[in-house]
């Protein structure tokens, strides 16, 4: 009952719990994008940092979030996701305007990876692959970002 006194529904509680990880996550990631690491030690940063905020949501939750969402939080988290994407286009951008990133792939192309990524993230057969569905979202976004990165940043 005293849910009820908080919040109407409970879709009403779950954008409550996302919309504190999101707010955190995004100043986490803006603070990291505009210190003055160099490129590499912020996708290491960054990575640490999807891992921690991973570790904050039980596989049971995301998954039945990603599974079954009702029609008021899946259009919630498309809002949540468009506004990330333009949020990263952006730093990405900037990235290889600095040479950090390959010039030679489409900031585009690197997003549109990026949302067939988080498909995958749905695919069962893959996620079988995994113990729980944050390891499968580290090992995609690890795969994501050193495959983008300029190969001398590895030597």
């Amino acid at each position: 009952m005293t849910y009820y006194k908080f919040f109407s529904n409970k879709s009403d509680l779950v954008k409550s719990i996302m919309d504190e990880i999101y707010t955190r996550s995004v100043e986490d990631y803006r603070n990291i994008m505009e210190s003055d690491l160099p490129f590499t030690e912020k996708v290491i940063q960054t990575i640490h940092m999807k891992r921690e905020g991973i570790k904050t949501v039980s596989n049971e939750f995301f998954m039945d979030l990603v599974a079954h969402p009702e029609p008021e939080l899946a259009s919630y988290m498309e809002r949540m996701k468009d506004e990330n994407v333009k949020m990263i286009s952006d730093y990405f951008l900037l990235a290889q305007r600095e040479g950090n990133i390959r010039k030679d792939i489409k900031v585009d192309f690197i997003m549109y990876f990026m949302n067939h990524m988080l498909e995958l993230s749905h695919d069962e057969q893959l996620i079988a692959l995994y113990d729980n569905a944050q390891d499968l979202i580290m090992e995609l976004t690890k795969f994501l970002f050193y495959g983008v990165l300029n190969r001398e940043i590895h030597t």
